[in-house]
């Protein structure tokens, strides 16, 4: 029988196969996956981005069964803006396709009303010169060009913001000193509106037109990012952006929030509005990293806060639906038409920041409801520590001389971490152009334009003050009785054909002195030129003394010589003065030709020391020197030397090699017939890296001893902390301007061997230039804008019976550390005269500057020198900023005092020597205690002076005193003294060793030995 094996049911196979196939092409076309999606803690406006697979256009995403709106999806990726009040599970939906499910929920934070407190009653700009208005009372002046917000109103408290507080001192306004700063966008995300509703907005008169004119040099390529950012400090009121969509999302990095800033009452960021608001409102948030909220987010409803303003302006259009981020003026839009400007300002703790969660914080985050008009947003610069760059010097206008073809360098000096340059011709980049400077070569009329700068760093961007480019136009010449050509003017050629003596200042591109004429700047006066001085053989320029000739250009060429007179201070025979050259080829002799032959020194860095030099040696550009003064001169009474200074004035880039080495110093002098800004100097980043960051100024006021040495106290000193003065409280201070002709000393970098300094054109001031030190006004820079730094400051003075004086500075400015800061901290001049000063890791400093935000919890240790043995006092000499409200006391941790420096001054008496902990700058009193007075030998001081021995407790009361020779015999004794000091005088003793017994009211006794 034949075996039958079954035949199989391939089409029960079939169907299953086909199935299993179905359901792996289902899951492949129409599956979704979601990877992730962040942030996770969320407020309404926030877009939170999920990563995935298999996403769509049909792709539905709910946030615990909310429909939430796709902003924008890839295959990959999908965007949505949150609603009001999502949270919960997310799932994502591709139409009849089961939904897929996130692991983790989303966090709604529902933002905080804006408090009615947050509103900014009080304006205060620099718009001519000076503009106040405020909710209660509208000025019925309306600014129509740029103008920065230099104070605010906030809870009752005018807030100055750093951009000019003496402008707010000269009209009597009470402020509180602070230094806002616009945040600088690391990014701005969205696109402009639809239906040509964004605008650029600008003060009417600043595209210079009666019109608008968005085709304007000063309008033209202007990006949302400049107008938030322009002005000083960023915070300019006349320039902003209008209609701001919901679409823009703006963040700011604003990481390292100074914790003591979270609950000090002051305001710590500051919302502009400068357009018509609507009720919609604009929500604000710290978020970290991922971008999750931090605290809580808060909404601000614009449309609701009282005006404090109005300004007027012109609106010119952006293009539809183009990236903020690119979008420039494209049409005009309205003309000299009004806007009212609104402020509010939040603190931390309305955010909900606290110390357990603000070191979270990595960005600020603005996301508008659809209707912005912001100018700014700033930040309180003592609550953040933001390493934005900071512009130290902006560029100066330049003018095309006429017939020149002199190369034109604009350049900008600023301050941040890992800097870039990017370079504007009239807003628009300008290729290549990414240094700190740029220059035109050959500069013809095609080069006639506006130019600026965006200094960058990853923490954000800064923008320069625009400098002009001009042609000049003809000549000025001076006949003898009239100016052919009109006065001169910027831009026109000087011509001096006769004689002239200067009236006031004059300004020029070229000057020329014809032979036969003698042209006079009388003292006090300026000829300020940009590019070269031609005098012509027979022809003389006399420079008086305190007169300038300043020059621009660093390319200038000068040919001919002039006649400079400098006075110096009064002198005796054996002063010496500090001198430095201002013309080429000058020697000693005929600087000082009466001075005996051997009394002409420079300094030698590698030995630290006076070097003697031949008085025909020619002084190089630069350096320093020191003559005495002329040997007809009086021993005792003081006379001023008139130097007579002949040859072809300096100008240009000059260098000078200088020393490095821990310990060295060099002596450098002002090469210029000018005086020189210090702070240009020092802050010239070459100039950073070869001396330090403070100048010591020779004054001479003291006569030297009968060994004939000088008092290392007669230097007085200069840094960006400020001034410390020499010789008497009622010296003059130092200004950070070095006069024509005056040598200082900086001290050295470490390393080995020569590098060069730089004085350049630029750091020449008009005016300034008076015999070492005068007051300085806003006038006596070189046109430059140098921004202004918060401060806060105390200066103590140290005192004897006999008229020692030494003065030391304690500051608070940004950014400033409390460790040991090149720009900040002065170290003490010389070590052999009696002196005070705070201390920085065990060093000695007559200058310190500290950082802000200032605590009254900080401590800051007191040292100091004393020569002799004897009574001292420590005062007050004077204080700004904050420290005008602030207690400030001396605490004597000798002798456990603590003292009111604003009720009086502190005596004490001292022995001979270094005492680097005896004393502390405090704040508090509260948690300081009651005077206790100590006993011990150390506070009890004991010291002859003359035939007298001085006694001094302290503040203990002493009960008797007794004197023993050394075989213990009792030579003196005073009972019943009930005194805290005693004098024994005219003991008939002489060249022995005694003891001095001291005993207190409580019978404790301390035994001292002295030389009689």
């Amino acid at each position: 029988m034949k075996h039958s094996t079954p035949m199989p049911n391939f089409k029960n196979e079939i169907k299953f196969l086909f199935f299993c196939v179905l359901i792996v092409f289902s899951a492949t076309s129409f599956g979704q996956t979601i990877t992730s999606f962040s942030p996770t803690i969320v407020t309404k406006g926030t877009q939170v981005i999920i990563t995935g697979s298999g996403f769509t256009s049909a792709s539905e995403v709910r946030f615990g069964g909310t429909l939430i709106t796709v902003s924008s999806w890839s295959s990959t990726q999908l965007r949505v803006t949150v609603n009001a009040g999502s949270t919960g599970v997310v799932t994502v939906k591709n139409g009849s396709n089961p939904a897929v499910t996130a692991s983790g929920n989303i966090t709604y934070i529902t933002p905080s009303a804006t408090l009615s407190t947050a509103a900014v009653t009080r304006v205060v700009t620099d718009f001519s010169g000076y503009w106040s208005s405020s909710s209660t009372s509208l000025s019925p002046i309306l600014p129509n060009n740029r103008h920065n917000l230099a104070a605010f109103t906030y809870n009752g408290t005018l807030y100055s913001t750093g951009v000019n507080d003496g402008m707010l001192t000269s009209h009597s306004d009470v402020f509180t000193p602070r230094v806002f700063k616009a945040f600088s966008t690391d990014g701005i995300t969205g696109n402009t509106g639809i239906n040509a509703s964004n605008y650029i907005a600008l003060g009417a008169i600043i595209d210079g037109s009666a019109t608008a004119l968005y085709t304007s040099p000063a309008v033209a390529g202007l990006t949302v990012r400049d107008v938030l950012i322009d002005g000083i400090n960023g915070l300019d009121l006349g320039t902003g952006v209008t209609n701001v969509t919901s679409s823009m999302v703006m963040a700011y990095k604003v990481s390292n929030i100074v914790p003591a800033a979270i609950n000090d009452n002051e305001p710590d960021v500051l919302i502009t509005q400068t357009a018509d608001p609507t009720s919609v409102t604009d929500v604000y948030s710290f978020i970290d990293v991922n971008g999750n909220i931090v605290g809580n987010s808060i909404s601000a409803n614009l449309s609701a806060i009282d005006r404090v303003g109005t300004y007027r302006l012109d609106l010119f259009t952006l293009p539809n639906n183009v990236p903020y981020e690119t979008a420039v003026p494209s049409g005009n839009a309205s003309a000299n038409t009004t806007r009212d400007i609104r402020l509010i300002a939040f603190k931390f703790s309305e955010f909900g920041i606290t110390a357990a969660n603000y070191a979270l914080i990595d960005k600020f985050k603005l996301m508008p409801g659809g209707n912005s008009d912001p100018a700014f947003i700033a930040y309180n610069a003592s609550s953040f520590l933001i390493s934005v760059p900071e512009i130290v010097v902006n560029p100066t206008s330049k003018i095309i001389c006429v017939g020149s073809t002199d190369p034109i360098t604009f350049s900008v000096s600023a301050t941040g971490p890992d800097l870039t340059y990017q370079w504007k011709k009239n807003n628009i980049n300008i290729s290549g152009a990414t240094a700190s400077s740029y220059t035109i070569s050959s500069p013809t009329s095609t080069d006639v334009a506006s130019y600026s700068v965006v200094v960058s760093n990853i923490h954000g961007s800064t923008v320069s003050t625009p400098a002009t480019l001009k042609i000049g136009t003809g000549t000025s010449q001076w006949n003898g009785s009239t100016w052919v050509g009109g006065a001169p003017a910027e831009g026109q050629n000087i011509v001096f054909s006769s004689s002239f003596t200067s009236s006031g200042n004059l300004i020029g591109c070229n000057c020329t002195v014809n032979s036969g004429a003698s042209v006079t700047i009388r003292t006090g006066n300026t000829l300020r030129i940009q590019n070269g001085l031609t005098v012509e053989s027979g022809g003389n320029m006399t420079i008086n003394n305190s007169a300038s000739l300043v020059q621009t250009n660093d390319a200038a060429v000068n040919s001919g010589s002039i006649s400079i007179l400098r006075n110096t201070q009064p002198v005796r025979r054996y002063d010496y003065t500090y001198w430095s050259s201002p013309v080429a080829s000058l020697t000693l002799h005929d600087l000082s030709p009466l001075t005996l032959s051997d009394k002409y020194f420079k300094y030698d860095s590698a030995i630290n020391n006076w070097v003697a030099v031949p008085n025909s040696e020619v002084m190089v550009k630069g350096k320093g020197y020191i003559v005495r003064a002329p040997q007809t001169y009086s021993i005792t009474s003081t006379q001023v030397y008139t130097a007579t200074i002949f040859g072809v004035p300096n100008t240009g880039n000059i260098t000078i090699p200088v020393a490095r080495g821990i310990g060295k110093t060099n002596l450098i002098g002002n090469p210029y017939p000018s005086g020189l800004d210090a702070e240009l100097f020092l802050s010239e980043p070459a100039n950073k890296l070869t001396m330090g960051g403070t100048i010591y100024l020779w004054t001479h006021a003291t006569a030297p001893n009968s060994q004939g040495q000088y008092a290392e106290g007669d230097y007085a000193k200069w840094n960006l902390t400020g001034p410390v003065k020499a010789t008497s409280p009622t010296s003059m201070v130092p200004t950070g301007i070095i006069a024509s002709g005056q040598s200082f000393f900086v001290e050295a970098v470490a390393g080995t061997g020569n590098v060069n300094a730089i004085f350049k054109n630029s750091m020449r001031v008009t005016g300034s230039n008076n015999q070492f030190f005068r007051t300085q006004t806003a006038q006596d820079k070189n046109e430059e804008t140098v921004e202004t730094v918060e401060r806060h400051r105390l200066w103590l003075n140290l005192q004897n019976e006999d008229g020692m004086f030494n003065q030391a500075l304690i500051g608070y400015l940004k950014p400033a550390s409390n460790g040991i800061d090149r720009d900040y901290d002065g170290k003490v001049f010389g070590e052999n005269s009696t002196a005070l000063y705070s201390v920085i890791s065990d060093e000695k400093f007559s200058i310190q500057g500290r950082s802000l935000p200032f605590t009254d919890e900080d401590v800051v240790p007191l040292g100091y020198n004393a020569i002799n043995a004897g009574n001292l006092s420590i005062a007050l000499d004077q204080v700004d900023g904050l420290f005008e409200n602030q207690d400030i006391y001396l605490k004597d941790n000798l002798l456990n005092i603590v003292h009111d420096l604003k009720a009086s001054e502190y005596s004490f008496a001292t022995a001979a020597g270094i005492f680097n902990n005896r004393f502390e700058i405090v704040y508090q009193s509260e948690s300081l205690g009651v005077e206790n007075p100590l006993w011990n030998s150390e506070s009890v001081v004991v010291y002859k002076k003359g035939n007298a021995i001085f006694v001094n407790a302290g503040k203990e009361t002493i009960d008797q005193v007794r004197i023993f020779d050394l075989q213990g015999r009792l030579i003196y004794e005073a009972k019943q003294v009930n005194s805290t000091d005693a004098t024994i005088d005219n003991l008939s003793l002489a060249n022995q060793a005694l003891i001095i017994q001291v005993q207190n009211i409580e019978g404790a006794k301390i035994a001292k030995k002295i030389i009689y």
